[in-house]
């Protein structure tokens, strides 16, 4: 029952602040802030995130359910709750931001991005290096190659994290451009790493 306590206070804290601005948002909302706005119906709007959560949230934890070794799923339920609460509570801060943008508060969406998601690779990475290795996990990697392989990838989305964050700190024009070429970086390295480790022997 522990794992679900922060899904059901973020889904919480979601409704409250739904109903509490609900009045003074538009009919239609804006869900895409770039030059050119998204706009959604507000009734959906409102409700999309708080139920979002709870659903992602059902199935992580029962796709954790499905492993076979008991101490394997003992273990890596705890990392995955972990990873899942993390995950609950940036929804929370998109669904924030979307509610305090649609009343007009003058805020940056590059900043709240590379904010988000670098705060969100730092947390990830420390818990990477934990999650055992699933009984249906897919490819399967030798014990080693795949235990320097979550400690490298576990070290490589704290940096980028870190750097995510700095992108706070740089011109707005310039920093989807640069965050969109690290995260492509990212990928790329951890993709490399990756099958790498799948045909060490």
């Amino acid at each position: 029952m522990r794992k679900w306590i922060v899904p059901i206070v973020t889904t919480i804290i979601a409704v409250i602040i739904s109903i509490a601005a609900y009045d003074s948002l538009p009919s239609q909302m804006a869900v895409n802030y770039g030059e050119s706005d998204t706009f959604m119906d507000k009734r959906i709007a409102v409700s999309l995130m708080p139920v979002l959560i709870l659903v992602l949230s059902g199935m992580t934890l029962f796709l954790i359910r499905m492993e076979k070794d008991e101490n394997k799923r003992k273990r890596a339920e705890l990392i995955v709750s972990a990873i899942n609460s993390i995950a609950t509570i940036v929804l929370l801060a998109a669904h924030g931001f979307m509610i305090a943008y649609n009343l007009d508060y003058p805020l940056n969406f590059a900043i709240f991005v590379t904010l988000t998601v670098g705060s969100t690779f730092v947390l990830i990475g420390n818990l990477v290096p934990r999650l055992p290795q699933g009984t249906y996990e897919w490819p399967k990697i030798e014990h080693n190659p795949r235990r320097q392989l979550m400690r490298f990838s576990g070290k490589l989305m704290v940096a980028f994290g870190l750097i995510f964050m700095i992108l706070a700190l740089i011109p707005g024009s310039y920093i989807f451009p640069v965050f969109f070429a690290l995260l492509g970086a990212f990928i790329i390295i951890t993709a490399g790493k990756s099958i790498h480790a799948v045909q060490s022997k």
